[in-house]
């Protein structure tokens, strides 16, 4: 549990909760006056270009710096995460078909199409549970630490995620390779694999976002480069796969490296300001 030696004071709590101004803000006030915060959106920021003509070193920095995110051990991870787990809903696209239109089940293509409903309402599910499970954990956690707030507060969450995903995979890996009854399959395995899919990448990035907020468009974006690469990789090779050994080994080997990569946030739970205070100088949050 976060504990500090030097509790603050009741005054330097309020402080903490309800900051006045932050330094940033006193800056733009100094520059913008009597303008500052009056603003409206414009139509222009909502447009494919800005219509200013970027400079090749700005180009340059966009395009390179998600992938210098990846020495960042925890954008690392998160990209770990969200790769994982959301391509277990990909490999169950690519495999339904394959293992639905065959000899017991003989679906149809729309039958086979009408199975990813399962996939949406756990997605719903994990939509309308994550993000408020994730918040009450956080603030909970809070309270225990004397109304300081630490990014870390929030990877408890995984765990109840983690056990489902474990348990939405063997149903779906055993029931295609032995021919389970569809039920179990579609309701347990897919149903989960929604789930899955909708809560466990929205902690981890969040979290990564948490420790990182000056870049937090790069940290998506190296979340999104990660996650497709091992995408194609999925889409290219886990049919041969199959075809060759078997549903077990593609849904075992990916749900083995995904609890791995949960088991890896205790890490940052007991260690995480430690690690972040290694790229705290780092001359990516002055882009």
């Amino acid at each position: 549990m976060y504990k500090r030696s030097n509790a603050p004071s009741l005054e330097e709590m309020s402080e903490i909760e309800t900051p006045k101004d932050s330094s940033r803000d006193a800056a733009i006030k100094s520059t913008t006056g009597s303008c500052y915060r009056k603003g409206k959106p414009k139509s222009g920021q909502f447009g494919f270009s800005t219509g200013q003509q970027p400079s090749w070193r700005g180009l340059l920095i966009g395009f390179l710096t998600p992938f210098w995110l990846f020495s960042f051990p925890i954008v690392l991870w998160a990209s770990l995460i969200v790769t994982f787990a959301s391509n277990y809903f990909l490999m169950l696209t690519v495999m339904q078909a394959e293992a639905f239109t065959e000899p017991p089940y003989n679906f149809d293509s729309a039958s086979v199409g009408y199975t990813n409903l399962a996939v949406l309402i756990g997605a719903l599910i994990g939509l309308f549970t994550a993000g408020p499970l994730s918040d009450w954990t956080s603030a909970w956690l809070t309270r225990r630490n004397q109304g300081i707030r630490e990014p870390e507060m929030r990877l408890m969450t995984m765990i109840p995620y983690g056990i489902l995903m474990i348990l939405g995979n063997l149903r779906t890996a055993f029931g295609f390779q032995y021919r389970w009854d569809w039920r179990v399959i579609v309701i347990l395995g897919f149903g989960i694999a929604g789930v899955t899919v909708a809560s466990l990448p929205s902690i981890a990035a969040t979290y990564a976002v948490d420790s990182y907020k000056s870049i937090t468009g790069y940290v998506f974006s190296a979340t999104s480069i990660a996650k497709h690469v091992y995408g194609y990789g999925i889409s290219e090779f886990g049919t041969p796969w199959v075809q060759r050994s078997g549903y077990l080994p593609l849904f075992l080997s990916n749900m083995g490296i995904l609890v791995l990569w949960i088991i890896l946030d205790g890490v940052f739970w007991i260690y995480g300001k430690r690690v972040k205070s290694l790229a705290k100088d780092s001359e990516v949050h002055k882009w």
